[in-house]
């Protein structure tokens, strides 16, 4: 071998050394990165899952359990095509109505969303979001998705036409969810209905239970720290840079009401796509503070976008649970 040869060789091995070391130290520190991120996403996760504020008071107002089971029952039927959503939006404007509001439609390519104001008692112009989507997949009677979701809000509609807050409540009922969730794009791509939103709380599926084991399951990329042991809870799925909407609703939890478990999703959700299915996506996307209020769905529910979704699988006693905790926590946020 030539002196030249040799010292090709020490060159090369050089670096590969070099090479070797340099990835070893970016896998380090690109761990190192990524165990600080989980360490911070679970500070977050314990702080607002935390004792409970007691300065939360209670309504005095009370649930309508035999309405909300009805309005459940009466849209209990597939939503799909024209006529049928049609149909619901008809009997959601018919329930607003007699409530005395004054419904509006929002027409788009595809489909009609529907919507209510209440109007606060203080100035300014701020206001929340309450909401719910009305369609079904086709063949689907959707009693838990979404007909439980639409009950809650029109009883939030109720609640607060008797007492209403300080910031105006818009009660939306979102169209075509389950065609790539078009209606709340659609409603959150106007500028002007964006002014002065405060919050968006999205109620989709809150009437699915189940205690056997290993009956809930988990998107893969959830930490194990997160997951309860059973389904009896309800998720209120938030942004990570804004957990006040999530707060709130641990914050209206009872000890007779099911536990709400707040999960902080960062990056808006594009690292965990399973957290964006459903409206309040559209408004994560413009940094709006949206939160997901579900029993998880199809990471419960066996019957999922099936025929078999009807009212006869409903736990009553978990919905109407579900629409105290939404009261409690809209209407303190509302009074802020």
């Amino acid at each position: 071998m030539t002196e030249r040869s040799w010292w090709g060789l020490t060159l090369l091995w050089f670096l590969a050394v070099l090479y070797g070391w340099t990835v070893l130290l970016e896998h380090r520190s690109g761990q190192a990165r990524q165990d600080a991120q989980l360490a911070e996403w679970r500070r977050i996760f314990d702080i607002i899952n935390g004792p409970s504020d007691s300065e939360n008071l209670d309504s005095q107002l009370k649930i309508d359990r035999q309405q909300l089971k009805e309005d459940v029952q009466n849209l209990s039927f597939p939503r799909y095509t024209s006529e049928a959503r049609k149909a619901a939006r008809k009997y959601i404007s018919h329930r607003l109505a007699a409530l005395g509001y004054g419904p509006q439609q929002h027409a788009f390519m595809d489909g009609v969303n529907v919507f209510a104001d209440r109007d606060g008692t203080a100035p300014g112009g701020q206001h929340f979001i309450v909401a719910a989507h009305y369609d079904t997949v086709d063949g689907s009677p959707g009693a838990d998705d979404n007909a439980t979701g639409v009950a809650i809000v029109l009883e939030m509609a109720r609640l607060f036409a008797l007492t209403p807050a300080q910031k105006t409540i818009r009660f939306v009922f979102f169209d075509r969810e389950e065609q790539g969730m078009q209606g709340s794009k659609a409603f959150a791509m106007d500028a002007h209905r964006l002014r002065g939103l405060q919050g968006v709380f999205v109620f989709e599926m809150l009437g699915t239970t189940c205690t056997s084991e290993e009956c809930q399951n988990w998107p893969a990329k959830s930490p194990q720290w997160m997951r309860p042991n059973d389904g009896q809870f309800i998720a209120a799925i938030g942004m990570l840079e804004k957990t006040q909407l999530m707060r709130a609703l641990v914050n209206a939890r009872r000890p007779d009401s099911p536990p709400v478990l707040a999960i902080p999703v960062p990056a808006q959700g594009y690292e965990w796509p399973h957290s964006r299915r459903s409206d309040h996506a559209a408004f994560w996307d413009r940094n709006i503070d949206a939160v997901l209020v579900t029993d998880t769905g199809d990471f419960r529910n066996p019957r999922y976008h099936t025929s078999t979704d009807t009212p006869e699988f409903i736990d009553w006693s978990y919905l109407n649970g579900a629409a105290e905790i939404a009261h409690r926590a809209i209407r303190r946020m509302a009074n802020l």
